[in-house]
């Protein structure tokens, strides 16, 4: 295993002791900084911060990808907005929904339906099977799919307004914590957080170590026990059946 791929591991594993006291120093040392100048530009920190773990999470070209992403959220968002025909609005809507999750059935679910094709074929005694597509998707794919289809949905209702500046909104997707474990967050509850200058203060400090440490011991502890007895019953449905299926269900 090479640097480069040691790296990309413990960086992908946002749980880690690495993360977690790379963070805090990086953090801390890069906020004070800018706080001497202008606290409002934290919100750089987090992007450049965010096409760094990006880069280094996965293959440069996959960036492509998240790029029109990007652009097309930002566009659709902001021309529905201008829309006072509620149709015209709705088109808007409509492309950005198709392109953002065509991205994603196209990248992750094409082999799916490239296999279902290839049943078909042999059912209808055709010889010719079509081969898999080798490419890959982009790190977090499904959570920031889901997020901006959330966010075209309530600029559309009206129940927020699209952000005009579209590195905002690429912090926004690209915000690297999710990327890797999600949640899947609303434009709503993320936007003071993100674009919202902070100082740095010790109550602050240690409410977000607590918070940080709870997850984690969610994570690493419970989901991850857990997660013994989904694999267990699911890999031997044979043995277990009946109620063993509904716990295996209620822990997934």
């Amino acid at each position: 295993m090479s640097f480069r791929e040691k790296l990309q591991w413990v960086v992908l594993l946002v749980t880690s002791i690495f993360f977690f006291g790379l963070s805090c120093e990086l953090y801390t040392g890069i906020y004070l900084l800018i706080m001497s100048f202008r606290e409002k530009l934290q919100w750089v920190v987090l992007l450049v911060t965010s096409i760094f773990f990006f880069g280094l999470s996965c293959e440069l070209y996959t960036g492509i990808y998240l790029l029109i992403t990007i652009f097309a959220t930002y566009v659709c968002a902001n021309k529905m907005i201008l829309e006072t025909d509620q149709l015209k609005a709705k088109k808007w809507l409509i492309i950005g929904i198709v392109i953002d999750a065509g991205i994603l059935i196209v990248l992750k679910y094409s082999n799916f339906g490239i296999e279902n094709v290839n049943v078909l074929f042999s059912v209808f005694g055709l010889k010719k099977q079509i081969s898999h597509i080798s490419w890959l998707a982009p790190l977090g794919i499904s959570y920031y799919t889901m997020q901006v289809i959330a966010y075209l949905v309530d600029v559309y209702g009206g129940v927020v307004k699209p952000e005009k500046n579209i590195l905002k909104t690429a912090l926004f997707i690209g915000y690297y914590p999710q990327l890797t474990s999600g949640p899947i967050a609303k434009f709503a509850e993320m936007k003071d957080q993100l674009y919202s200058g902070h100082k740095l203060e010790i109550d602050k400090i240690a409410y977000g170590c607590q918070r940080i440490l709870w997850g984690v011991f969610k994570k690493i502890v419970i989901s991850a026990r857990l997660g013994v007895i989904v694999d267990t019953i699911y890999s031997d449905t044979v043995k277990y059946q009946g109620i063993y299926i509904w716990i295996a269900a209620a822990a997934f």
